[in-house]
């Protein structure tokens, strides 16, 4: 079993009783919750710990409307990667030669 899961586990068993503590106040303007994960993110001091952060936020990702989906990838420079596929075929055409004579229609002496 991974340190993952059973972090989730332990975390369900536990209920309202987080070692943490409440440490963000419900009902405030949005503002408030971008300026929390700004100063949240500052105290990583690792990448490793944010990215195990980011795992264990971005559980709910599904929830998201598509247009916050497509805010959050865009922000995050996830791109859906891009096929250019081209095929060009040239069919050269020969001319007809024609190799007889031209009859002078016209009199020119």
């Amino acid at each position: 079993m991974s340190a993952h899961s059973e972090m989730e586990i332990l975390a369900e068993m536990m209920g309202d009783c987080s070692p943490f503590g409440k440490i963000i106040e419900p009902g405030q303007p949005n503002s408030y919750y971008s300026s929390f994960g700004i100063n949240l993110m500052k105290q990583f001091d690792k990448p490793e710990n944010y990215f195990h952060f980011l795992l264990a936020v971005t559980g709910d990702f599904k929830t998201l409307s598509e247009e916050e989906k497509k805010m959050i990838q865009t922000k995050m420079g996830i791109f859906p990667k891009t096929i250019i596929q081209e095929k060009i075929i040239f069919k050269e055409k020969k001319a007809k030669q024609n190799n007889k004579p031209k009859i002078n229609t016209r009199d020119d002496y």
